[in-house]
């Protein structure tokens, strides 16, 4: 289904086990979508990121906090197929409680595969960046995704408009009068695909991505490989991203364990609290990858030695 480039395993059951957080009951869950055998719009869209490989993989991610190459989710083709990993993993949990369709999981393959296609060549705006000047940067960022998607040869007419549409209204918040200037015209029946839905759990399952980022990024520390003192923690606790940029700039030399540190900072302080809010709401996805020990222990300790007051009621169900 998701073939990822010649570098990766083939096979959808291969994308699912890949899974930073290997659940063990993924194969289980992976079997609702081992059933989809017509996914267009998930071929067309790897299709398109083979083309633009090249472009996302020299766009480096997380700029604001100087980490460079990292880890593979550092550039953007390495975090494109991570993200892809991520929506498939919560769409196989999710699928029959939402009742997803054939069509509605391929569409959110498919946008996962495109969702940070122009980014490659407009650059990576960090999360929080983002937020301040979201429908300009999402207007940039369409504009530009909808001449990538034009301009791969190997992909038809209708396939590109049907992809144009589930990007502009899965991938991005954009207000139905903006869409409409990207569309020639709808390609979707009204009420074929509940959109809304589709949108509110990608943007659900990007966060998730974003926690599996932190995660892998303070695995040094945790395991004990890198030095990091409780006065460390303490310090880092009191610095905010901008902060960072800051001392960057003014030529003060950052060791790596506060840039992964303060990265980690970033992203639990901006989504973890939608993970306890989502379980809430009964999605299944929520504790289906995160409540585990592995997300506890982690959770728990950066909360405790960054000062972070996240949250921790999730895991005492």
């Amino acid at each position: 289904m998701i073939r990822g480039g010649a570098e990766r395993p083939v096979g959808f059951e291969a994308l699912v086990l890949c899974s930073p957080w290997r659940i063990p009951e993924t194969p289980a869950q992976a079997a609702r979508l081992k059933d989809v055998d017509i996914h267009p719009l998930s071929d067309a869209a790897d299709l398109i990121l083979q083309k633009e490989s090249p472009n996302l993989r020299r766009q480096l991610r997380w700029g604001s906090f100087g980490l460079g190459r990292v880890m593979e989710d550092m550039d953007v083709r390495g975090h494109t197929w991570r993200q892809t990993i991520v929506t498939a993993h919560a769409t196989a949990i999710d699928a029959d409680y939402y009742q997803l369709s054939n069509q509605d999981i391929d569409i959110q393959i498919a946008v996962a595969t495109l969702h940070d296609i122009a980014e490659g060549r407009l650059g990576d705006t960090i999360y929080d960046k983002k937020q301040k000047d979201k429908r300009v940067q999402e207007l940039a960022e369409a504009a530009e995704a909808m001449k990538i998607i034009d301009s791969v040869e190997d992909v038809g007419p209708e396939l590109k408009e049907r992809l144009k549409e589930a990007y502009l209204r899965v991938a991005t918040s954009l207000e139905e009068e903006d869409v409409s200037r990207f569309l020639k015209a709808p390609v979707f029946l009204v009420g074929e695909v509940d959109w809304s839905r589709l949108r509110e759990l990608f943007g659900l399952y990007e966060r998730y991505g974003y926690l599996m980022t932190a995660y892998w990024e303070m695995l040094p520390i945790f395991w004990g490989t890198t030095h990091f003192s409780k006065d460390d923690f303490a310090a880092v606790g009191e610095w905010s991203r901008e902060d960072l940029e800051r001392a960057d700039a003014e030529g003060f030399i950052i060791p790596d364990e506060f840039r992964r540190m303060g990265l980690n900072k970033n992203v639990l302080v901006n989504q973890w609290r939608y993970i306890p809010k989502a379980a809430e709401e009964g999605v299944p996805s929520a504790r289906g990858l995160f409540d585990n020990p592995l997300t506890k222990d982690f959770v728990t300790q950066a909360n405790q030695l960054l000062g972070l007051n996240l949250d921790l009621s999730f895991f005492s169900f």
